[in-house]
């Protein structure tokens, strides 16, 4: 890897780690190199502000949005805070793109992993199949955590994933899919959950 693309080989292996559908994928990348991309990620997400394919496309959200987050992972936070008021299309897949990532692998964020550490080392290490079971564990030993930052960092992963249920819940999306094109894919039936939910 040269200097110049590492960062975005980076990018790429991790987003195929998890890929969005495993179907598609003839090799899955190896479990040594999963581990060590993932190490690194995690290291480059305490020690660096913000990765360059986000940074870029998102300079002009950035001043807008986030001018007052400047530390280490705040300035990603703010993004994914604001996804939806995004004015840069290309920021807005940049860090859609990046947030499916985190919510499939969640120690690589910066706030999860700096203070959440202990409850996932402790509590949520054993018996976790994928890293989607280690943000559940985190979210069902909510209530017993002594750290404030960490049940914030859980709240956030939580009220991301609600902004977008399809795209950054992997297990909703593999789970649901062929319910959701069997019962809510016309426009007849999107009305009809829409009149109940008003009714609610």
């Amino acid at each position: 890897m040269d200097p110049a693309r590492g960062s975005y080989v980076l990018s790429c292996l991790f987003r195929n780690i998890v890929p969005d559908d495993p179907r598609k994928m003839s090799t899955p990348v190896s479990p040594e190199c999963a581990n060590k991309v993932k190490e690194i990620m995690r290291q480059r997400a305490l020690s660096v502000k913000l990765m360059p394919e986000i940074e870029e496309p998102c300079m002009d959200d950035l001043s807008v949005f986030c001018s007052q987050k400047t530390k280490s992972g705040e300035e990603l936070q703010c993004l994914q805070d604001h996804l939806e008021e995004l004015n840069d299309k290309k920021c807005q897949e940049a860090v859609g793109a990046y947030t499916q990532i985190e919510m499939k692998n969640p120690t690589v964020d910066p706030f999860i992993w700096k203070y959440c550490r202990d409850v996932i080392e402790n509590k949520c290490s054993e018996d976790k199949s994928d890293d989607e079971d280690l943000l559940d564990c985190l979210a069902e030993q909510k209530h017993d955590i002594k750290s404030k930052k960490c049940k914030v960092s859980i709240e956030h992963f939580q009220l991301i994933k609600l902004k977008d249920v399809k795209r950054f819940s992997p297990k909703f999306k593999s789970n649901c899919e062929s319910d959701v094109i069997r019962y809510c894919s016309s426009k007849d039936q999107q009305l009809t959950s829409n009149k109940v939910m008003v009714n609610i």
